[in-house]
């Protein structure tokens, strides 16, 4: 089901009210979409994602909620130990009126190959359609903070390989993947920000393997972007573009 335009060029993220809960086994968290890890909450609305899902090693379950719900995510943890959240959203449509605006969004998701690609297959260069996908991560624990990020084969994913909330880890490494293999040389932004004060921003490419290490500092929060592009000329008279976005959060604890 393809929904109408939402903000696009901007990132989607889930945003926990706290990370690491320590008493209180009940998670609460928004689905965001802004920029510059400053962003506006959706509410809980089923007609427009297709996974919400909390995974933990061997378990998984779906998150239920009620239209309107804000926070999106209410959910009580079931036993001590780091999470995976996860987010896929349904497609929505976006339309480009002019060349400029499509040349800017590549250009600073690292997609200049698209350009050369959209022109190649003699796409038109003012009015037309993409379809947009998003894939969000976020990493939360309760009482204890062991374990490991949870592959949630989501079809464009950030897989975080080491766990950023123990061993005073000063980088997290992390595998990017495309429908189940790795994606190399894909641009991963970076948004860093500290507790209190705006965020800054650091990009990365991945190596051959998929893989990309991102140095980190205790005390902030980080949300991981990265995009991905489709060409679609079979759909003529509609999208001929999808772009795919995966995003992983996780806070760095003092």
């Amino acid at each position: 089901m393809l929904l109408p335009l939402v903000s696009h060029g901007h990132e989607a993220w889930l945003q926990p009210y706290e990370y690491l809960l320590k008493d209180s086994p009940t998670l609460r968290a928004d689905i965001r979409v802004g920029q510059m890890f400053k962003g506006s909450s959706q509410i809980y609305n089923a007609d427009k994602f297709v996974i919400l899902d909390i995974a933990q090693k061997d378990y998984r379950e779906t998150i239920k909620g009620r239209l309107g719900d804000l926070p999106a995510i209410t959910h009580t943890l079931q036993k001590p130990g780091l999470y995976t959240l996860g987010y896929q959203s349904s497609g929505s449509i976006i339309s480009y009126g002019n060349w400029e605006k499509f040349e800017t969004f590549a250009t600073n998701q690292g997609l200049s190959w698209v350009l050369d690609e959209h022109r190649k297959l003699n796409f038109p260069e003012r009015d037309f359609d993409e379809t947009f996908f998003r894939y969000a991560k976020s990493l939360v624990s309760w009482r204890s903070s062991h374990g490991q990020d949870t592959r949630l084969n989501l079809p464009f994913e950030i897989v975080a390989l080491n766990n950023p909330f123990i061993g005073r880890a000063v980088s997290i490494e992390i595998e990017l993947v495309w429908n189940s293999k790795p994606y190399a040389n894909g641009q991963i932004t970076v948004f860093r920000k500290p507790k209190a004060g705006d965020a800054v921003t650091l990009s990365f490419n991945t190596d051959s393997l998929g893989r990309a290490t991102v140095p980190i500092e205790a005390g902030h929060q980080y949300l991981l972007n990265a995009v991905h592009m489709v060409a679609t000329p079979e759909n003529k008279d509609a999208s001929i573009w999808q772009s795919h976005w995966a995003s992983l959060t996780f806070e760095v604890p003092q």
